[in-house]
């Protein structure tokens, strides 16, 4: 719903967030026996697509202008909060994702190698010996071209790239817990290094593959 069709998306704040609710904090009853009211409900499903509060609160219909502040007081309700955390568990067990299998994935990427491959006199792509188990899902895309010399053999030139280390896993760790708005392992000293999750995109690839190095590191520790 756009601003333009919901009349109290130019409304003061507090209008826009009454929704016909109580604002005082829900009771453990209350959560069970009331359902959210229609944009509250619209902003969680928002949220649960990309943990956008800002734009989910937008997309239900809120006013842009306060859609920051309107969303920090969504999330902080009882009621959303607890309607988003059962949306996670929903999904979470509709596609079996644990913590542990999070991590794994997480520790297999960070230390994706070229020199896990080697490609045969055919063009086609194998694990090297001593290549990690399921090294075949760290490979993002694999190119090849055929090129028929004058002897009428064929020439393959085949181009692999392996998936970007932190970014696939970086909501999907969100959603198990891992990552909220900051990620901390312990660095160098035994220090803590903590990088804000907004920020993985102005990385560079060399810091990248440097923080899932840690990640990788600090993976196998829990996992342990």
């Amino acid at each position: 719903m756009s601003a333009d069709q919901n009349p109290l998306a130019d409304a003061p704040l507090e209008a826009q967030l009454s929704d016909g609710e109580s604002p005082f904090p829900a009771t453990a009853l209350q959560k069970e026996e009331q359902p959210l009211p229609p944009r509250r409900a619209a902003f969680v499903a928002e949220y649960l697509k990309d943990f956008n509060a800002t734009q989910a609160a937008i997309r239900a219909g809120y006013s842009a202008r306060t859609a920051q502040e309107i969303s920090h007081d969504l999330l902080s309700n009882a009621l959303v909060a607890d309607a988003v955390a059962r949306g996670k568990a929903q999904r979470l067990e509709r596609v079996n994702v644990t913590a542990d299998k999070v991590l794994q994935e997480m520790a297999l990427l960070a230390e994706s190698d070229v020199s896990h491959y080697i490609i045969d006199d055919y063009g086609q792509v194998e694990l090297a010996e001593g290549a990690p188990d399921g090294a075949m899902r760290a490979i993002q895309s694999i190119k090849r071209r055929v090129r028929v010399l004058e002897d009428g053999t064929k020439e393959y030139n085949v181009e692999l790239k392996l998936w970007d280390k932190p970014t696939p896993l970086r909501l999907l760790g969100r959603h198990v817990g891992i990552f909220t708005d900051k990620l901390e392992v312990t660095g160098k000293g035994g220090g803590p290094i903590q990088v804000a999750a907004a920020q993985l995109a102005d990385m560079t690839q060399e810091q990248l593959a440097e923080m899932a190095q840690q990640l990788a590191s600090a993976a196998k520790e829990l996992t342990a």
